[in-house]
């Protein structure tokens, strides 16, 4: 039976303007099977009740006086803490009950660095589940940095705050912070960072459109590019494929908004990589892309827009 680590896990949440989530936070906090040994919050400026209700509910609050984001308020958290382990969650989602037991569990049972949780997204409105991750069924753990550039994985995990220490933390520059998790993650695999996985629910996400990242799909495919193209330059020639896969899904997503500069961008760099035209693409499309991808995005753009409209419920009409 698995014994149970005696090493302290801190809890991180960066906040700006949550005071209405934090209750149902913190009610998952506290049905937690065993106790996160610190409980931290950041407020980010904010201009609500967001640091003061926080304190109530028991945690230490660091605040900001000026807005800088997500990255940067994980960091300033990072800098306080004292536990060996550490685990940033949103201020509006939850956790599931074990997840801070079975951490303990794990690290007494096995070395890494990183302890992914799976997680599962439901709508806000309706309480349905949306999607979930299933890490067993991927090869997360035998080429993490060949998954993580094509996959985005949330902040679900549980991670070493000497090997955060390491990479520095979050990238908090402006060009990737839509982005944040995937930068992160990519950035421990980049280090050598030791992975594993735990097959259990741990967080549970809350799909809002009005939430930072769907409300935001052209800043988040943008930072997605600057992400892949960043790690390109650091290593040429390495993970050519899944860079061109990628660079190509983010032209894409860009052209459904009609975001063309941005989704030129994503072309150009997909073809000075040797992919020009993308890996699973239909014969008509690659035919296009060989002529002309720029071309050939607007082309099937257009064609998205008049056969089958109800795939496009975005702004703008015009190519």
């Amino acid at each position: 039976m698995s014994s149970i680590d005696t090493s302290r896990i801190a809890l991180c949440i960066p906040a700006y303007n949550a005071a209405k989530f934090l209750p149902r936070l913190f009610a998952s906090i506290k049905s937690q099977t065993m106790a996160f040994d610190e409980v931290w919050l950041y407020d980010d400026a904010s201009t609500d009740e967001t640091a003061s209700l926080a304190t109530k509910l028991g945690a230490r609050v660091v605040r900001g006086q000026k807005n800088i984001g997500c990255s940067g308020g994980k960091n300033a958290l990072l800098a306080q803490i004292e536990s060996e382990w550490v685990h940033f969650h949103d201020a509006d989602d939850i956790l599931h009950p074990e997840f801070v037991e079975r951490t303990k569990k794990r690290i007494a049972d096995s070395a890494f660095d990183a302890l992914l949780f799976d997680y599962e997204q439901v709508d806000e409105v309706s309480q349905q589940q949306i999607s979930r991750s299933d890490f067993a069924n991927t090869d997360i753990l035998e080429n993490p940095v060949a998954y993580l550039l094509r996959e985005t994985v949330n902040n679900g995990g549980v991670y070493s705050s000497a090997m955060l220490g390491k990479v520095g933390g979050f990238d908090d520059d402006i060009a990737v912070s839509f982005n944040e998790d995937r930068a992160f993650h990519l950035r421990l695999a980049e280090h050598g960072a030791r992975f594993a996985f735990e097959p259990y629910i741990g967080c549970r996400f809350f799909y809002n459109g009005n939430s930072m990242s769907a409300a935001n799909q052209v800043k988040c495919s943008k930072a997605n590019q600057e992400i892949t193209m960043r790690y390109a330059s650091r290593h040429p020639g390495e993970y050519r494929q899944q860079i061109i896969d990628q660079s190509w899904h983010n032209a894409g997503v860009l052209a459904s908004y009609l975001e063309w500069q941005a989704a030129d961008v994503c072309v150009d760099f997909a073809i000075r990589q040797n992919g020009r035209t993308p890996n699973d693409a239909g014969i008509l499309f690659t035919a296009l892309c060989y002529i002309n991808g720029k071309w050939a995005i607007r082309v099937r753009e257009k064609m998205i827009r008049v056969i089958k409209p109800q795939y496009r419920q975005v702004k703008g009409t015009q190519l």
